[in-house]
């Protein structure tokens, strides 16, 4: 493989290439840097956490033109601030000790800074499309000399509804412009940027996909409703770093909550939080203050954190690049990593979806099946409330075992700048449920739930109990404590 001094990278990039201790190109940036050095379009497909953005900002910083005020030489797109954020970062590294000047434009922030940069002169602007058209509506941004644009996430930015900008802003851009485009995934929705807005691209797809379980383990584990917290709860003990997906906001802040209450330093990212909470939350999962994130698919692209163990899909993603995406948070850059979905009944047909869609390399399929456990009526056992632990819960507090033991070097607050990466499969076959590869049964002791007689429980309440408020207050509507047949 050719070195990035052969690829026709300058000697200060290669320098600093050196310094971060980066030796050798990865694949996506050795059949790309030449082509990008060349001026020539590029498409580019290769998996999460391969060195795309090297690829395309390396070339940019040798090969940008010095810019004007409100006017960058430079462009490039992102869906998420978290991406523009990280960009910008990476930029600032590479362009210490030139004349090459950097800014990232994104909401949540305001514009006073961002204006001040402008009107200096940046070379690079990094940024989503809403800001960018909102800088140029108002005359604060020019991307008439705009002569090299980057597309990152392509495929997200169609997810997301943002091509219609994107679109504009190309339309903005210097005719002849280099555009590059990278994803994760190429899709359909792409294919309008590739045919009008790419003049002959070259296309360069990596192969190795995050399917690849030599260093990606995925898991799917049953569970009902009642037991997803506590699963969740018990893989999070076991592992120094997480990230863990939620669909919704309020669901991602009360889990958030509930596992603060279990002892587990948490913080959570999602679309209802400011930029400075975002970015807060970021700084201190990377530092090892906090060992977990809660997040939606705000953090499903974008952020690069180093040495997360794992990520758990607490609520199944709909989508199999959602799932793709979502997983490339962990074994990014050729490390390993533990993929873990909670798969209740509602999700079986999704979760087999999207394992026949990527592919994936699943040990024990039954877990795809209806699990026993989701087929338990109630979690309730009597009328005082007390909650009935399902037998899923018992059983993989006592059988799984494929977490792995914890350590006494699992400590929640590892920095894990320092700490050491080691693969967390061992010598031991990968994706396994237990020692003996059989999944959790339900104990008959569970064989069946118990029942109220009509005398004791109004077929109107059905399995609901009430409100500590409404039985507090007195409250004779849905209060079966006050109703005559329950004595």
């Amino acid at each position: 493989m050719k070195t990035f001094s052969e690829l026709g990278l300058n000697q200060h990039l290669c320098e600093k290439l050196q310094s971060k201790g980066i030796e050798l190109p990865f694949e996506i940036q050795a059949n790309t840097i030449g082509y990008i050095l060349q001026g020539k379009d590029v498409c580019g497909k290769a998996p999460t956490g391969s060195g795309k953005t090297l690829a395309f900002i390396l070339p940019l910083i040798q090969n940008v033109q010095k810019a004007k005020p409100k006017k960058p030489s430079a462009l490039i797109l992102c869906p998420t601030r978290e991406l523009a954020s990280q960009i910008h970062n990476e930029i600032r590294y590479f362009i210490k000790g030139t004349n090459v000047f950097a800014d990232s434009y994104y909401g949540g922030v305001s514009y006073g800074n961002q204006i001040k940069s402008l009107q200096k002169g940046v070379e690079i602007a990094i940024g989503c499309p809403g800001r960018i058209l909102d800088l140029v509506d108002s005359g604060k941004l020019n991307l008439s000399e705009v002569s090299y644009v980057v597309v990152d996430e392509a495929d997200r930015m169609a997810d997301m509804g943002f091509l219609p900008d994107v679109r504009k802003i190309l339309n903005m851009v210097k005719p002849d412009r280099q555009t590059l485009l990278f994803s994760a995934t190429l899709d359909n929705d792409v294919n309008h940027l590739i045919k009008n807005y790419q003049n002959e691209p070259e296309f360069v797809e990596v192969e190795k996909d995050l399917e690849d379980t030599s260093k990606v383990n995925h898991e799917f584990i049953a569970a009902n409703r009642e037991d997803k917290v506590t699963i969740t709860v018990e893989l999070l003990k076991r592992h120094h770093s997480s990230i863990v997906f939620c669909k919704t906001r309020n669901g991602t802040e009360k889990l958030s909550e509930r596992l603060s209450r279990e002892g587990i330093k948490t913080v959570a990212i999602h679309g209802n939080r400011s930029q400075a909470q975002r970015s807060r939350a970021v700084a201190e999962f990377s530092s090892g203050k906090a060992s977990v994130i809660v997040a939606t698919d705000v953090a499903s692209r974008g952020l690069h954190i180093d040495n997360v163990d794992c990520v758990i899909h607490y609520d199944m993603p709909d989508d199999h690049k959602d799932y793709l995406h979502r997983s490339g948070r962990t074994g990014r850059a050729g490390k390993s990593g533990r993929v873990f979905s909670l798969i209740t009944s509602d999700v079986v047909r999704t979760a087999k979806r999207i394992h026949k869609e990527l592919d994936l390399d699943i040990a024990d399929d039954s877990m795809l099946k209806i699990p026993d456990s989701a087929k338990s009526s109630k979690s309730y056992s009597s009328r005082r409330g007390n909650r009935r632990t399902s037998a899923y819960s018992k059983a993989f507090s006592k059988e799984y075992s494929s977490a792995g033991p914890m350590t006494s070097d699992n400590s929640m607050s590892a920095n894990r700048s320092t700490k050491k990466t080691e693969a967390p499969f061992g010598s031991a076959n990968k994706n396994t449920y237990s020692e003996s590869k059989t999944p959790a049964h339900r104990s008959s002791r569970f064989e069946s739930t118990s029942k109220f007689s009509k005398s004791k429980k109004p077929r109107a309440f059905g399995s609901q109990r009430p409100s500590d408020s409404r039985r507090s207050s007195g409250a004779k509507s849905g209060s079966y404590r006050q109703k005559s047949n329950f004595k």
